[in-house]
């Protein structure tokens, strides 16, 4: 029974794709400061910006994508898998390590997907910033669940 939600609730999120309007990343470090990627989605264009993370050691950058391109490459990632909260496991908590929020919102008026965490991570969190164009901190590499 728990498998079934579990397969409905990733057939759900990949449904919802189609209508996807926004996703925004957001990650705050202790060595590295803020940064916010901002995926827009209009007619069959996605624009990815980062370019207000004056904090950050990324460069800067905006690109544009195909939104079939984009969708294509969020299935890959098993997204819809993702747990709605990561938290780090143990008897320690790591004060200056790094939070991170992903949010996705649909132009249909769904309620937005939402995962978190604050130092623990999915499975393929490497993939995803490469995906989103984000080079790897060492802060990041410490710290994932690969």
């Amino acid at each position: 029974m728990k498998d079934e939600a579990k397969d409905m609730k990733k057939l759900d999120f990949i449904e919802r794709l189609q209508n996807i309007k926004e996703l925004i990343f957001e990650r705050r470090g202790w060595i590295f400061g803020d940064d916010t990627i901002t995926c827009t989605v209009l007619d069959n264009k996605v624009h990815v910006d980062n370019s207000g993370n004056i904090m950050s050691d990324q460069i800067p950058f905006e690109y544009s994508l195909t939104k079939e391109e984009f969708l294509s490459g969020l299935r890959k990632l098993h997204i819809g898998d993702w747990q709605k909260e990561y938290q780090e496991s143990g008897d320690w908590v790591t004060f200056d390590g790094i939070d991170w929020k992903l949010t996705i919102t649909y132009n249909d008026g769904h309620e937005p997907f939402e995962s978190k965490g604050t130092n623990a991570y999915p499975d393929n969190y490497s993939e995803f910033l490469t995906f989103l164009g984000i080079q790897e901190d060492e802060e990041d590499e410490d710290n994932d669940e690969d």
